[in-house]
């Protein structure tokens, strides 16, 4: 895509040129020479281009790349913190079907203490983009709720909130491995970023925080109700469990669709723990052995009961 693009423009430039030159009073061709310095300044511009997006791909290929799943927590009421966490590479490091899988612990109270935070001040949205074609006309997002509800897909304009949802989880990878990076921790799969960056996920996914939690404007549902994100303040136990969402946009029709998981709409539970663990399908919590003698205590008492009624 990259390479058409390069191709493109310059391209482009040099039928701008000719028609411009071929439009005078006497329709003077171009003249061989500006041809050549024409072409020239293409076949740099086609290097540089090239030779960028490889240095791109060389840094995005280890974390926070094409089908990573990317976790971000960043202070919704003020620009003092923003992290990054690759959660790993579906199809590489986890799966959907995957159980109780511990996809990655964040120190987050050191980063964000070191920055003049709380944890409870922290929002988190959690996204993926498939900026590979799965087939020839159609691409995989995903993204995280805090309920089971199906959010609603765009319809009406499903093209153009597909655009712009690709380019901004682009736009927010790439400042994590380049010019919005501020430190980087566990060898950089945890990432300090600049909040105030034009590419900050707060600017970018958020809409500069007018509309959280939509992962711009692909998840229509939080339009209406910030489920989108998770507000660490509304945690009120030790995990929260969040629904993943996979969404697939057709360039055929320009529709979005929901593809539903094995089991459910959702792809996948996220459980994310207080302490910055986030765990992918947890499996169901156990009744403590207190509960379970209490139970068959209960059931004793109404047995002998009855057996005295009788």
């Amino acid at each position: 895509m990259i390479i058409t693009i390069c191709l493109y423009i310059p391209g482009k430039l040099v039928r701008y040129f000719v028609n411009v030159h071929s439009q005078g009073a006497n329709h003077h061709l171009l003249r061989e020479s500006t041809m050549k310095k024409i072409l020239l300044a293409a076949s740099h511009m086609l290097l540089m281009l090239l030779t960028s997006s490889q240095a791109q791909a060389t840094l995005a290929s280890a974390y926070f790349g094409n089908d990573h799943l990317t976790q971000v927590f960043y202070t919704a009421a003020n620009d003092k913190v923003e992290i990054g966490v690759d959660l790993g590479a579906l199809g590489t490091d986890f799966s959907l079907s995957d159980q109780n899988k511990t996809l990655k612990t964040a120190n987050l109270a050191g980063m964000v203490t070191a920055q003049g935070a709380v944890l409870k001040d922290l929002s988190m949205g959690i996204y993926m983009d498939s900026l590979d074609r799965r087939t020839d006309s159609v691409w995989d997002h995903y993204f995280v709720t805090t309920t089971s509800t199906t959010p609603d897909a765009p319809a009406a304009y499903a093209f153009y909130n597909w655009y712009l949802f690709m380019n901004s989880a682009a736009a927010t990878i790439a400042n994590y491995y380049s010019g919005g990076q501020v430190a980087q921790v566990d060898d950089g799969s945890v990432v300090m970023a600049d909040p105030n960056n034009p590419s900050s996920y707060r600017t970018q996914m958020n809409m500069s925080g007018f509309v959280p939690g939509t992962y711009r404007t692909t998840n229509m549902e939080s339009a209406s109700a910030p489920h989108g994100e998770l507000n660490l303040v509304e945690m009120t136990g030790a995990y929260q469990d969040l629904y993943l969402w996979h969404f697939a946009f057709d360039g055929s029709p320009r529709a979005s669709h929901l593809v539903a998981g094995a089991d459910a709409e959702y792809s996948a539970i996220l459980r994310f723990y207080a302490d910055g663990t986030t765990v992918i399908n947890p499996a169901a919590v156990p009744l403590p052995a207190t509960v379970w003698f209490l139970c068959s205590g209960l059931v004793g008492l109404v047995s002998i009961r009855r057996m005295r009624q009788r």
